[in-house]
């Protein structure tokens, strides 16, 4: 049984630094854009986000690529 896999767009999820809780661990506040296009590439994603995060008043800790697929029996 052959299965494909369809690309249907991508979201990217955005980490930023929050400062500390009371126990000393970071606070992490997400911001998750969607309507990515899946062709975008990893570098060119990186980039934008990067370029955004400069209009944040938050420093930025990390970038997730969440790619959603779907599939289908052939």
């Amino acid at each position: 049984m052959a299965v494909n896999s369809i690309p249907k767009g991508s979201k990217v999820k955005m980490e930023f630094n929050n400062g500390l809780d009371e126990y000393g661990r970071d606070i992490i506040k997400p911001k998750t854009l969607s309507g990515v296009k899946s062709d975008a590439t990893n570098e060119g994603l990186y980039q934008a986000m990067a370029s955004l995060s400069g209009l944040q008043s938050l420093p930025l800790v990390a970038v997730k690529r969440i790619d959603e697929t779907q599939l289908e029996l052939v």
